[in-house]
């Protein structure tokens, strides 16, 4: 059952994928507003920017956990004969992509560095990420502020959503 739920979850990334490489997105096509297309838009690219160096089961299924919420706003006006069984398919595929997420997802790195740098006992992590941060404001961080400023000029939310997506990699030093 998780297996099939994986497997969709690679059809709806590979749906898209298309959707993005044509200029649009799920909530583009599903004619919502320009405000809901943008966010996804940043979303997918936040998602990219914070790391996905290949597509895996965990990046899949975060992206049609993206499709699927937006698949759901669409049909949020129940009332509507067509939407009345639409809704509940939409939000049973929006918890198959959770469980996706759940089943082969590890977080781990990315919450310990959150618990160490919350933890204001030990000075070592914040001197880590000072080191970190000196290193990467020589050429990283100029990079990422060029991009995401570009972006948003050109009201480009993608690259906006991998900018701040890179932002998060150099400040958290770890990857999804």
């Amino acid at each position: 059952m998780l297996h099939e739920s994986a497997m969709k979850a690679y059809q709806k990334r590979s749906k898209i994928e298309y959707l993005l490489e044509q200029g649009s997105s799920v909530a583009g096509e599903l004619d919502l507003d320009a405000l809901f297309v943008d966010v996804e838009q940043f979303l997918y690219g936040f998602l990219d920017g914070w790391s996905f160096d290949e597509i895996n089961v965990c990046s899949t299924g975060l992206y049609s956990a993206i499709g699927s919420f937006f698949d759901c706003l669409e049909y949020r006006e129940i009332w509507i004969p067509s939407n009345t069984i639409a809704l509940p398919i939409a939000i049973n595929e929006f918890e198959e992509a959770m469980n996706t997420i759940f089943a082969y997802c590890d977080f781990t790195h990315v919450y310990d560095v959150i618990a160490s740098l919350i933890d204001f006992q030990s000075g070592t992590e914040w001197m880590k990420l000072l080191a970190r941060l000196s290193g990467a404001a020589i050429i990283e961080i100029p990079q990422i502020i060029n991009t995401i400023d570009t972006a948003w000029s050109d009201g480009d939310y993608y690259n906006v959503g991998y900018g701040s997506g890179q932002t998060v990699q150099v400040v958290l030093d770890s990857n999804l």
